[in-house]
């Protein structure tokens, strides 16, 4: 596109120059050392403009939009390190490449520690993090920079930036100064400045003027960058309660950004950090204010059940048992004779199975215990049961679970939609901690986490509790003597710690 007539060029700043200088009008004219002097100052008004000094409540160095051009990198399988441009002076935000699931984008650490992890866990892959150094500089050549990065690309990318170059001086073959026709007249009072400066010009005419254009030109830069700009969200809205929205709300309060397809992999792995302590935090949730013991959610004890098969005595049980809750009952029509399966000790199925080596038939008792790992997998349990099963049963047991991490396949908590707030309130509280605010959701936690025990104490409060007898005047036989001793050794009813 053509430069605006408006635009200032190097003819015009040279004869302003000149004449604020006292040179004749016409810069063919002028001796070599006006010329010369003509140039350095026009050099020095460049670097006033394009590094511009404080003004009202804008610190030094203002960083132009049009100074930010947008470049691509084409990184290749095994190679870390690249050269950047000869224009480059500093890197605006992360290197951003596509990928089949999102946009990911690299975060920027030190080069010792990108070298330090270079040698002590190489790796090749898509790169998270990336590092500027300064490039070997060969004879006569300016500053360079190059940029590596971890882990080494493993295949060919297109990575995109965002820079703040280096501009080239003005010059007969480069006529234009950046930044165009709205910034011109700035320009040309930056390097008349420099020319007062030159003159030891006490009045500062110039200089007065340029430090109120500037102010202006920083106004139009900042309406022209910030204008309409909004915070992006994800194309697919998540589903209320489950961990993309746990995510956002979590990322938003951390000021990543709505949507995590636009956040670094360290965003991306603290607002995870993040989510998944709020969840222990309400499943492991401290007693309420005015209760002893802390509440034992519902949710997390499903049924499970488990079908025998004849001759084997020991079953593995599910990757989220925890432990159990209550007894082992047979299904319908394999529990006609026999009672529920009794809980015992381990040694004590040891000591039956050496005692009776060949006795099989329904199991009466079970025991629970931890299989042997080595570290590579989680901690899983066992069954065994004794007599050995001479046939197939099904059995059914209460358990609680270990809650399984949340990612974007496992995205559902437990407990559903009726608790996404309290879990929410609880990663906002861990979002406190680990971020040093005091954005009272410690406080909002321990209210919602009042609402969410009331509500799995009312959903799950049985309507009817059976018939209370008053039996104290009955003739009693020998069987409701046994039935008394049997229900005088059970678990006494409490309340609130109070018991009956």
């Amino acid at each position: 596109m053509a430069e605006s007539t408006l635009t200032i060029d190097y003819d015009t700043v040279r004869r302003f120059i000149g004449r604020k200088l006292g040179y004749d009008r016409t810069p063919s004219n002028w001796t070599a050392d006006q010329t010369t002097d003509a140039a350095d100052i026009l050099k020095s008004g460049e670097r006033r403009f394009y590094n511009p000094p404080g003004v009202a409540d804008i610190p030094p160095g203002y960083q132009w939009s049009f100074l930010s051009p947008t470049a691509t990198l084409t990184v290749k399988s095994g190679t870390a390190s690249y050269p950047l441009p000869d224009n480059f002076g500093s890197l605006n935000g992360p290197f951003t490449f596509p990928s089949a699931d999102k946009q990911l984008r690299t975060e920027k650490i030190r080069e010792n520690e990108l070298l330090a992890l270079q040698a002590k866990a190489p790796v090749d892959g898509p790169p998270k993090y990336h590092a500027i150094s300064n490039d070997v500089i060969p004879e006569h050549r300016s500053q360079s920079y190059k940029v590596s990065f971890y882990p080494t690309p493993a295949t060919s990318y297109t990575l995109t930036y965002n820079y703040m170059l280096i501009p080239e001086a003005m010059s007969s073959s480069n006529k234009y100064p950046l930044g165009g026709a709205r910034h011109s007249e700035t320009f040309l009072e930056a390097c008349l400045s420099a020319a007062e400066e030159t003159l030891e010009d006490t009045e500062d005419v110039s200089t007065k003027a340029f430090y109120e254009r500037l102010a202006t030109s920083i106004a139009l830069d900042v309406d022209l960058s910030t204008r309409g700009v909004a915070t992006s969200w994800e194309v697919t809205e998540p589903i209320y309660g489950t961990y993309g929205w746990l995510q956002r709300q979590v990322g938003q309060y951390a000021k990543f950004g709505a949507n995590p397809d636009t956040w670094s992999h360290a965003e991306d792995g603290q607002v995870s950090s993040l989510v998944q302590d709020g969840l222990m935090r309400f499943i492991t949730s401290a007693p309420l204010p005015g209760e002893r013991v802390a509440w034992e959610w519902s949710f997390l004890r499903p049924l499970g059940k488990l079908n025998t098969v004849a001759d084997q005595d020991t079953y593995l049980l599910p990757e989220d048992f925890a432990m159990i809750e209550g007894l082992l009952t047979y299904a319908p029509g394999d529990s006609v004779i026999y009672p529920p399966i009794q809980l015992v000790s381990e040694e004590d199925i040891r000591a039956r199975r050496q005692r009776f080596t060949a006795y099989s038939g329904q199991p009466t008792i079970a025991s629970i215990t931890p299989k042997r790992t080595e570290g590579t997998e989680i901690l899983r349990y066992n069954l065994d049961l004794w007599p050995m099963p001479d046939a197939v049963y099904t059995l059914s047991y209460r358990y609680r679970i270990n809650p399984p991490t949340l990612s974007d396949a496992t995205k559902y908590p437990p407990g559903g939609v009726p608790h996404a707030p309290t879990i929410l309130a609880a990663c906002m509280a861990a979002a406190d901690i680990v971020f040093s605010t005091n954005g009272g959701h410690e406080g909002r936690y321990v209210e919602r986490l009042a609402a969410s025990v009331n509500l799995d104490r009312r959903a799950n409060a049985p309507d009817y509790l059976g018939r209370n007898r008053d039996r104290s005047s009955r003739r009693r036989s020998i069987h409701d003597l046994e039935s008394y001793a049997h229900f005088a050794n059970a678990t006494p009813t409490g309340v609130n710690g109070v018991f009956y």
